[in-house]
């Protein structure tokens, strides 16, 4: 089941998040921010504007997504399932969600960025309709969060991406 997630759940939704980056230790690419997650003044403000969902098995999350809404695009900020719960769809389950909100509330595209190379990020997003894209389509907010992860979080640029799912609006 996939519900928002509440202000009590903001320690779990962080255990969820370094957990799931443990996944990535000795690919030399967030070895420097293994440990670090999102902040919980970060996620209770999101939690209030209703942006951060859960997914749960028997009524404990071990999934969440978070998103934000972009220059007209819907914005995946991030996605993790507890490593245990992987390989059972429900990565999937979340991002569709996402998609579903992203449409409702009117946007033709929901954006993320992502490792290119490594088979749970790029791969997986391109197998549910994701495509990279292009520079020469960024708006000021792409090239913002671009920043922002380069200079704030310290990720390796040259092995990322920005990637869109078109969005049917007209099935909203």
């Amino acid at each position: 089941m996939i519900r928002l997630a509440r202000p009590d759940e903001v320690a779990t939704i962080q255990r969820i998040e370094a957990e799931a980056a443990k996944r990535f230790w000795g690919l030399g690419l967030i070895d420097h921010a293994l440990g670090d997650v999102t902040p919980a003044e970060d996620l209770l403000a999101a939690i209030a504007d209703d942006r951060v969902w859960v997914l749960t098995v028997d009524d404990v999350p071990v999934g969440y997504a978070a998103a934000t809404a972009e220059d007209g695009f819907g914005y995946l900020q991030e996605m993790d399932v507890l490593p245990e719960f992987g390989r059972r769809g429900f990565g999937r389950q979340l991002v569709e969600h996402v998609c579903r909100w992203a449409r409702g509330i009117g946007y033709d595209s929901l954006l993320l960025t992502t490792f290119r190379n490594v088979p749970w990020n790029g791969p997986f997003y391109e197998r549910l309709g994701f495509e990279p894209v292009e520079r020469s389509e960024w708006t000021p907010a792409m090239a913002h969060i671009c920043r922002h992860e380069k200079d704030e979080m310290r990720l390796p640029w040259d092995a990322r991406a920005f990637y869109r799912k078109r969005l049917d609006v007209s099935s909203s």
